[in-house]
């Protein structure tokens, strides 16, 4: 099996994700990640370390040769939810739900709890490159949480800004980010505080994780074979892997 090597977006595949456009096949197991493990990807990104290579199938929408299920939460976020898949993810289900979970945050509670939980990025601490303590988490029914949500259920952008706390739902629209970094948040800082803080979010708007794709062509039973394997053998998938 030959496989193509490429780079792709990461919160591109996440927003295709939200439009259908990036499916599971329905053999995938659940969604397992603790919101510790979602922090830690989340910081993964900041720094732009490597988070590991994703498998995936390119896939005609209207001959797709497995049954597919959304990313968690997307048909339920997105009213206009329409599956149409472009994309088949076979292995980076998890880190994929994960940054889904944290840009959309649907009402889904985590492994281990109770009530779903909210994301976000104190900026404060990315000015002193204190990457550990910068990404944390709410719960939706902690008063912490309630406190920053208005009546119509959005945030309060001046609670958010005298916290100097972002949402990271904040970044799953990048043009309406921009303008709220520039008109909103960038002013709280001076002007090296706020570069550094401009450059660390980049790294997360601009990520780009490695892509192993299955040519269109192969046999859906040959596909079935190596996700097993992968899951079976606890394969880690690498640039250079020879899985065949």
């Amino acid at each position: 099996m030959e496989l193509e090597w490429s780079k792709k977006k990461l919160l591109e595949l996440v927003r295709k994700a939200y439009h259908g456009e990036v499916m599971l096949p329905d053999f995938q197991r659940n969604f397992v990640w603790a919101r510790n493990d979602i922090e830690e990807l989340i910081c993964s990104l900041l720094e732009r370390m490597f988070i590991g290579t994703f498998l995936i199938q390119r896939v005609n929408p209207t001959d797709v040769p497995f049954k597919v299920i959304p990313i968690e939460g997307a048909d339920k976020i997105n009213g206009n939810f329409i599956p149409k898949p472009e994309i088949i993810v076979l292995d980076g289900q998890q880190r994929l739900t994960s940054l889904f979970y944290a840009l959309y945050s649907p009402d889904i509670p985590l492994k281990n709890t109770t009530n779903p939980y909210a994301f976000f990025i104190d900026l404060q601490e990315l000015t002193i490159d204190d990457i550990e303590d910068v990404v944390f988490s709410w719960s939706k029914q902690w008063r912490e949480y309630k406190s920053l949500i208005d009546d119509t259920g959005g945030y309060k952008l001046s609670e958010l800004k005298k916290e100097k706390i972002l949402p990271l739902t904040f970044l799953a629209d990048e043009s309406n980010f921009w303008k709220l970094w520039y008109g909103e948040f960038r002013n709280l800082f001076d002007e090296d505080e706020a570069q550094k803080i401009e450059n660390y979010l980049k790294n997360i708007i601009d990520y780009q994780v490695h892509v192993l794709s299955i040519p269109l062509t192969e046999k859906p039973e040959d596909i079935a074979i190596l996700f097993e394997r992968i899951n079976r053998t606890g394969i880690k998938l690498s640039v250079s892997i020879h899985l065949f």
